[in-house]
């Protein structure tokens, strides 16, 4: 069984300051960091690190050659990699605050917009059903790489983040069979505040996919077998929240896919979030599993 995690690939440009920047603001950054990121690369690095067999399907530019070298020292496979000779890598801008460890990021797609229905094709040609396709939503064409995937049998993984208005208007739910969202994008699609009431209506709406509600520092819950299953977060001095969700998503795949119940990828893949925050960086900041069933909580 294999793990396709088709999605973007950003070099982030990473500052620390005192605090987030107000509008009609200047103050000077603390420091400067260029690290690689995008949710895709994020989530690759966890799914590997977690154990997984991991292909990573996206697009940089030359300028992007950081990228891959990342992917291929995490032990990711990127021969379904795709380079463009002329437009710039994704890039995004990100202010952490020093102290809490909470970000503000801008995102610039460039060629993570370059994803097209041909390369689609080549891509999903290398894989079988059975196997796992994991998504976010900061590729072009994602709603029509996630409707081949679930054609050819594929599980679909998503996380839709950045939400916007033509993902909510669209029918790609329908493909997914694993979701994790927050309070915010569960409100978007349903309506509904309450996380009891979010993941009742997303069972009834689409009956076949599993939802995962993430709560910030309450943690995380499922609606399984008409049960709601909490798992706490571990708390922890954080020094940078970026690539959390991506952590625990990725963690949580792997692991599902590993055979583990989804309580036991409940717990982990929160211990692995739980670490992963106490470092600067996103992808570098992921632990592996051994080191997560070695940490003391």
């Amino acid at each position: 069984m294999k793990i396709l995690s088709f999605g973007s690939l950003n070099l982030d440009y990473s500052y620390r300051l005192a605090h987030i920047v107000a509008p009609g603001e200047t103050i000077s950054a603390l420091e400067l960091g260029v690290n690689c990121g995008g949710k895709g690369l994020n989530q690759s690095v966890a799914l590997r690190k977690a154990g997984a067999e991991v292909w990573h399907a996206g697009i940089i530019g030359t300028d992007g050659m950081m990228l891959k070298e990342m992917l291929d020292s995490a032990g990711v496979n990127t021969s379904l990699l795709k380079i463009d000779p002329v437009t710039k890598s994704g890039h995004a801008i990100i202010q952490i605050e020093e102290g809490s460890g909470q970000n503000c990021i801008i995102v610039y797609e460039g060629t993570n917009g370059l994803v097209d229905k041909d390369y689609i094709h080549d891509v999903v040609e290398h894989f079988e059903p059975g196997d796992f396709a994991v998504f976010q939503n900061e590729i072009s064409n994602v709603d029509y790489a996630m409707q081949c995937c679930h054609a050819k049998g594929l599980r679909v993984v998503f996380n839709p983040s950045p939400m916007t208005d033509k993902l909510l208007s669209s029918g790609v739910w329908e493909f997914v069979d694993d979701l994790f969202i927050n309070e915010t994008e569960g409100f978007q699609i349903t309506g509904k505040n309450d996380p009891e009431e979010i993941l009742m209506e997303m069972k009834a709406r689409y009956p076949h996919c599993r939802t995962i509600l993430t709560l910030g520092s309450d943690g995380s819950i499922m609606l399984v077998d008409g049960e709601f299953v909490r798992q706490a977060a571990y708390k922890c001095e954080a020094v940078d929240t970026t690539g959390a969700g991506d952590t625990f998503s990725g963690f949580f795949t792997a692991l599902s896919a590993a055979g583990r119940t989804y309580k036991e990828a409940l717990d982990l893949a929160s211990r692995a979030s739980s670490l992963a925050v106490r470092k600067k960086g996103a992808s570098a900041a992921i632990p592996t599993l051994q080191e997560v069933l070695d940490a003391w909580f």
